[in-house]
């Protein structure tokens, strides 16, 4: 018998009652045992499941898919890799099996400069892997996937956090129709 894994999926509106509803980008993330659960009334008043609180350091992987390049702005989805690293698991040690694993997955049309090799090219993608490796994160794999559509997906490491962070990466985080348009928003949340 293989390894049991205790998932907890979520969404900001999921399709699913098997997936939690989820403001990553505003839900409480604190030191607590487990995952804080809450309910609410659906446009049916249905009563389903959701997130109140996510725990610190409480998963082993976080998987990003299809998010990042939705999100309106560079702040954002800096702020989204931040809270994911805040929720995986890392040790300050160089010890592998301490370390969190962070999946992205992201649509291929944030970036076409794809490198041989398995790493990604100049471009866009390079810019969110700078970016992501700079909160934190080292990247230890990367694929082009084609099948039936085709995507970009990177699995990063969590590493000892850079200390200063630097600031002038955030600008990477855009999206190609940001950096065609020389869109440099960086508003976060309200």
């Amino acid at each position: 018998m293989g390894p049991e894994f205790d998932v907890c999926a979520i969404d900001l509106c999921p399709s699913s009652p098997s997936v939690l509803r989820c403001d990553f980008l505003t839900c409480s993330i604190e030191t607590i045992e487990g995952v804080r659960r809450t309910t609410y009334l659906d446009e049916d008043g249905t009563c389903l499941p959701a997130i109140e609180a996510l725990p610190r350091s409480g998963f082993d992987v976080a998987v990003v898919s299809l998010v990042l390049s939705y999100l309106p702005n560079a702040t954002l989805r800096e702020t989204m890799i931040d809270r994911a690293r805040d929720c995986l698991v890392w040790s300050e040690t160089s010890d592998p099996g301490k370390a969190g694993l962070l999946l992205v997955v992201e649509r291929a049309s944030i970036s076409r400069a794809v490198r041989k090799g398995g790493r990604p090219g100049d471009g866009v993608l390079r810019g969110w892997v700078d970016a992501i490796e700079d909160r934190g994160f080292e990247l230890i794999s990367y694929d082009f996937i084609e099948c039936g559509g085709s995507a970009h997906a990177l699995a990063f490491q969590t590493t000892a956090l850079k200390k200063p962070r630097n600031t002038r990466l955030l600008a990477s985080m855009r999206t190609r129709k940001e950096e065609a348009s020389g869109s440099m928003a960086v508003k976060g949340p309200a």
